[in-house]
């Protein structure tokens, strides 16, 4: 678990409280977004908490940054200011979870264990929940699905390439992005979410 935030009572609160819980993950911190974004990924986090601050708005930005060079890791939004509108652009921004600062610490445990079974958590917003909860599918191209339903019949990249007249690199960069939006981690999970969520190809 990483834990993102510009004050270091807030970091090492939350480390102090969910280390408790979480015995098994490793919990480190960070003061910057930079410090996340441009570290090399030498691990693959099940969660980031980012604070969003009263000096610091550029937090949704990096929730989508999160979201795109951290691969299959949740992202739990926790905001000092408590602001109603902030609920959704957490959700807008691929957020997993939005808490306000003020939680009590069962809410802050229910919400963290709640992203890090895949689930969705956003205190007292219905839309934002219903707008996390949306088919992840409906964030790819019409290039994409193509992609996805050729990798989902089995099809090796020089096949595909061929068949939608790309090359097999242009069609590895398609099948990042793929896993990317769907916040999956191999061919085999793209297979499964066709199959579970009856993905048709586009029109």
């Amino acid at each position: 678990m990483l834990i993102v935030s510009e004050n270091v009572l807030v970091r090492e609160g939350l480390k102090d409280v969910l280390k408790h819980e979480f015995r098994d993950l490793t919990i480190v911190d960070a003061a910057e977004v930079s410090d996340v974004v441009l570290r090399p990924a030498k691990r693959a986090w099940d969660l980031i908490v980012v604070e969003v601050g009263f000096r610091y708005d550029g937090a949704f930005s990096a929730v989508r940054e999160f979201r795109r060079s951290r691969g299959a890791a949740r992202v739990l939004v926790l905001d000092l200011t408590a602001n109603d509108r902030n609920v959704l652009r957490a959700a807008r921004s691929g957020a997993a979870g939005y808490i306000p600062m003020n939680v009590g610490r069962a809410d802050l445990i229910r919400a963290v264990r709640r992203v890090l079974d895949g689930k969705t958590y956003f205190e007292g917003s219905p839309v934002a929940e219903a707008q996390a909860q949306e088919a992840r599918h409906v964030r790819l191209s019409a290039r994409e699905r193509l992609v996805m339903h050729a990798f989902a019949a089995g099809k090796r990249n020089s096949r595909i390439a061929a068949e939608l007249n790309l090359s097999a690199k242009t069609v590895s960069t398609y099948r990042r992005r793929v896993l990317d939006k769907l916040e999956l981690q191999s061919t085999a999970d793209i297979v499964r979410y066709v199959v579970e969520n009856g993905v048709s190809l586009p029109e």
